[in-house]
């Protein structure tokens, strides 16, 4: 009788544990499908890295048009104190990173959006792609955040896309 109790004892034990495996995974999958759509996380300290790329110079373009990033944030969580300012780099293997501008998120306050219609969207030049006619363009940018006042801490943002664009 011993055997049989401890035997039901294990395997009620297994079964709890499968039960908190497939719950626990299934929250892990959840969380991780929610932020697949996203390109990059940044936090004070931690940049993140995506690839953009951009189509060519289309023909009715005007001569005085230059390539622009644009980045559309899903999220934004300012420094516990202080201001930062988001910061876009150009990553070339072999070479320094090229900085190609930095902007404040305003109202420096807490966002979640959830729809692409209500993202916030910035722009820095794409100072890094050819300009001429016809050429594509492709680039690793690096956003990271950099402290204004105060040293940064708990900021973060994510980018939810980024183009380039003829502008």
């Amino acid at each position: 009788m011993a055997s049989v109790a401890r035997d039901m004892s294990i395997a009620s034990l297994l079964v709890i544990l499968t039960s908190a495996a497939i719950v626990g995974w299934g929250m892990f999958r959840a969380d991780a499908l929610s932020q697949a759509n996203d390109l990059a996380s940044a936090e004070t300290g931690y940049p993140g890295a995506f690839t953009v790329t951009g189509t060519s110079r289309p023909d009715t373009a005007r001569g005085d048009e230059r390539r622009t990033v644009l980045i559309r944030l899903a999220s934004y969580q300012p420094p516990q104190q202080g201001t930062v300012q988001v910061v876009v780099k150009a990553l070339r293997e072999g070479a320094q990173p090229v900085e190609l501008g930095r902007f404040a998120v305003f109202p420096n306050t807490a966002f979640t959006l959830g729809s692409e219609a209500s993202q916030r969207t910035y722009s820095v030049p794409a100072r890094a792609c050819p300009s001429e006619p016809g050429l594509a363009c492709s680039l690793r940018l690096e956003v990271s955040l950099a402290p204004v006042a105060g040293t940064g801490d708990g900021a973060r943002i994510t980018v939810a896309s980024a183009s380039i664009d003829w502008r």
